[in-house]
């Protein structure tokens, strides 16, 4: 279940200052292993206080996440999350449902996962912003971001540190309220296996298809350690108590 108020989550602001609100469906609330790690994501810092530290006080768009079967973005059959903004800058988050109960997926992926789409929503929001209200005319992630960081003169590098260390410290917070203790303790001894290397591969997850992800992508070392690891041993399991 929910948390009584139908799930809105708030930013810790006085109520004038308000400017946007989180909700979530009744399809992304019972199913426990998406709904428990979002509660577990928002303990340490809601989403609001994640994206207010991403984009400053220019963070404004609603947003509602919701999960669907089959998830179709864009024409992408393999999508495992989707933004698709609606009226009065009010954005719809779907996450596949196949992705969310397939038993080779962490909770601590769709911790990530939950993260990058709520960015994704608002880098759209900013960049029709930016623009003096025309929407993008290309809504994937990879277009967005490098809109959003020419429009504001943001060096590539700086970017992609900004957002991957957003996302470490959002992603690197949530793991120890995942209950995926015996994944953290196992891996402590192995000599391969560097814990903060292993936050950097989550938080380039999603990042792919952009400039800085592509350079990430073709330097890194042990990547397939951190990814077929984290399938095989990190939690599916969600954590409600």
């Amino acid at each position: 279940g929910g948390n009584g108020d139908g799930g809105v989550i708030t930013p810790t602001m006085p109520d004038e200052e308000m400017t946007f609100e989180v909700h979530r469906d009744t399809s992304f609330i019972e199913i426990d292993k998406i709904n428990c790690t979002y509660e577990k994501l928002i303990q340490g810092s809601s989403i609001a206080d994640i994206l207010i530290d991403f984009f400053g006080e220019d963070a404004l768009s609603n947003v509602t996440f919701n999960v669907v079967e089959d998830l179709n973005c864009n024409g992408n059959n393999n999508a495992t999350g989707c933004t698709t903004p609606l009226a009065q800058n009010n954005y719809r988050i779907d996450i596949d449902k196949d992705y969310i109960n397939d038993p080779s997926t962490p909770t601590i992926f769709l911790a990530q996962t939950l993260v990058h789409e709520a960015i994704h929503a608002n880098l759209y929001a900013a960049v029709k912003k930016l623009n003096n209200g025309i929407p993008p005319t290309d809504p994937s992630f990879e277009a967005l971001y490098e809109d959003y960081r020419q429009l504001q003169d943001w060096q590539h590098e700086y970017m992609a540190d900004h957002y991957t260390g957003i996302m470490q410290e959002a992603i690197r917070e949530v793991h120890l309220n995942l209950n995926d203790d015996q994944f953290l303790n196992n891996y402590d001894n192995n000599t391969l296996w560097d814990w903060d290397a292993f936050y950097e591969y989550i938080s380039y997850r999603g990042l792919d298809r952009t400039e800085a992800g592509e350079e990430y992508f073709d330097n890194a070392e042990n990547i397939s350690l951190y990814q077929d690891d984290t399938k095989t041993n990190s939690t599916k399991k969600p954590n409600c108590n």
